[in-house]
């Protein structure tokens, strides 16, 4: 994940000289025309202010008074509502990867997800990894992504529909059998076995075993497979 290049700005001074203030710091919201800093030129010994480009957050600072403003960049601003997410495609899959595809991002160290599209893919492949960058826009109105979270994307090459189909977590394995839980009549659960189709990390095609509309465990379904098996293991002691 990394800032939205499209409305990120690198503010630097106008004319050499010695920073003589600074009046903004990362994480510091900013609007067009505030002043972040003030410099001293070099030329005229007048001194002016350095003001912001755009509207956004401060999302990294290089200037300290005393300091010599030149070409290296003062503040780096930052519009947080859209991020970029750079995903890695490898050479060999980026041929089936267009724009335009859904795509799910799941943060690796926070219960995020989010859905958007494959808004480009690079043309040239990275030379040390050999892997092609797809991107896609993520709206951050509500401020809970940042740049530099790890992420995962599942790209929908194509979409399919199907009678019945559960979510992926709901389906596991006893007795050697694909199973999902249905809740029968006196409120237990009952493992019904089924037969599965085609998947992905969400979802999973039911081709038999299961009826339309009718309702099945789809969260913690772990959970109920160790009570069963809890269950079993005391009555056959």
């Amino acid at each position: 994940m990394t800032f939205n290049q499209n409305t990120t700005a690198q503010v630097k001074a106008r004319f050499p000289g010695v920073i003589r203030s600074v009046s903004s710091e990362p994480g510091l919201a900013v609007r067009e025309g505030d002043t972040l800093a003030t410099v001293e030129s070099n030329d005229s010994l007048q001194v002016y202010p350095v003001k912001a480009p755009v509207s956004g957050t401060v999302v990294s600072r290089n200037a300290n008074i005393g300091e010599i403003a030149g070409e290296t960049p003062l503040f780096v601003i930052a519009d947080l509502g859209t991020l970029w997410a750079e995903l890695s495609v490898f050479s060999k899959d980026a041929e089936r990867v267009k724009a335009g595809q859904k795509v799910r991002i799941t943060c690796l160290d926070d219960p995020l997800s989010v859905e958007s599209t494959v808004a480009l893919v690079l043309p040239a492949a990275e030379a040390t990894s050999q892997t092609v960058v797809a991107r896609a826009v993520i709206d951050n109105a509500d401020g809970h992504w940042r740049a530099g979270m790890n992420i995962r994307a599942d790209i929908v090459l194509s979409e399919k529909e199907v009678p019945v189909a559960v979510k992926a977590e709901a389906i596991q394995r006893m007795e050697g059998k694909t199973v999902v839980f249905v809740q029968e009549a006196d409120a237990a659960f009952k493992a019904q076995p089924v037969e599965i189709g085609s998947t992905d990390a969400e979802w999973a095609e039911v081709k038999s075993g299961l009826s339309p509309g009718q309702r099945y465990v789809a969260r913690n379904s772990f959970l109920i497979k160790a009570d069963i098996g809890k269950a079993g293991a005391e009555h056959e002691h």
